[in-house]
């Protein structure tokens, strides 16, 4: 193929509709509008092409001062990277092995508990779209999909975080502004699901997963590091058992008021030879330059692939075409954000 690609997309272009019905008490996002239909790499997928689709799409009740309910389609609380919004990372986009590890959006219901201090989120869905245990993902990658599907026999996310400092709202977000006061929150999550069988005699795909996380915003600067593990049955007819493992480091620091500087190391893959190994290495540098705060900003970063990096992991949403047998692969990008 070409040693050389590049070019111009919008990977996202979406509409965000959101308010309360009736009360206070029930809220709704609806975000419609054009996007890549398989943003996780799922290997041969139909939709591999950017079309028209949407992303959350939920209703959510207050129950009381400390319970909620949400049902629709939403982003499984597992890895932060996942639940920090696109629009709100650090570098161009999330970090190639969270479209793998993390689980992505599905549809299903979740029960919030919060405190003060402390929340949990327990969520039962259709299951997790990235770990190939998910049939009526692997032909529409795009949820909703259909009750009586191919999908999962039962699904269970269930995340716990800890506000050590700062309030909630500082991490909806990667970055750390000037004059922002310190904040500290810890989160660790756990992911189960259990595929429904093709037919008689078939394998079904089984996925077990841990993910922990700890998060330190200063004032203008920031820091976040993750770890998440996957066990997964039957990934492939050839492998009964696959162990998938990601960690990510980042780190970024403002340098005026409205330039930031960013690194993130991240790693990981698969531990098993029979997909090359936990090879992949990125080294991501970039800068952020934010015109109008988080509502027109641009972004330019440099990624740089240390190990192999497999077919299974490639993106094309992100850049990252997939390079076996081959070191150094490198990714340049610069993106325009506007909000309004």
């Amino acid at each position: 193929w070409d040693r050389w690609r590049g070019g111009l997309e919008n990977s996202r272009t979406r509409l965000n509709l959101s308010g309360h019905l009736f009360d206070r008490d029930l809220t709704y996002l609806f975000q419609p509008g054009f996007g890549w239909l398989d943003p996780n790499a799922i290997s041969n997928s139909p939709l591999l092409r950017i079309g028209a689709r949407y992303w959350d799409a939920w209703v959510k009740y207050r129950i009381s001062d400390e319970w909620s309910a949400k049902l629709g389609v939403f982003m499984l609380p597992f890895s932060r990277e996942s639940l920090v919004s696109d629009s709100r990372q650090l570098a161009v986009d999330r970090t190639l092995l969270d479209y793998r590890t993390g689980l992505g959006r599905s549809q299903g219901i979740q029960f919030t508990w919060h405190r003060d201090n402390m929340r949990i989120f327990m969520s039962t869905s259709n299951g997790g779209l990235t770990l190939r245990g998910n049939q009526a993902g692997s032909t529409n990658p795009t949820p909703p999909w259909a009750a009586l599907g191919q999908d999962t026999d039962w699904s269970g996310t269930l995340r716990a975080e800890f506000l050590m400092k700062g309030n909630w709202n500082q991490f909806n977000q990667f970055t750390s502004p000037p004059g922002s006061e310190q904040a500290e929150m810890f989160g660790v999550a756990i992911h189960s699901q259990n595929e429904e069988r093709l037919g008689t005699g078939s394998t079904k795909v089984d996925a077990l997963g841990i993910t922990a996380d700890y998060s330190l915003n200063l004032d203008g600067a920031s820091f976040f590091t993750s770890g998440t593990f996957h066990n997964i049955k039957n990934f492939t007819s050839s492998t009964q058992n696959t162990d998938m493992i990601a960690y990510v480091i980042q780190g970024s620091k403002y340098i005026s008021e409205t330039t930031e500087l960013f690194v993130r190391y991240s790693a990981g893959g698969v531990i098993q030879d029979t997909f090359g190994g936990a090879n992949i290495q990125i080294l991501t540098s970039g800068a952020n330059w934010y015109i109008e705060g988080q509502q027109f900003k641009i972004t330019s970063d440099l990624g740089w692939n240390f190990g192999e990096l497999q077919g299974i992991f490639a993106n094309q949403m992100l850049g990252w075409r997939g390079s076996p047998n081959r070191n150094a692969e490198w990714v340049f990008r610069t993106q325009l954000q506007v909000e309004f």
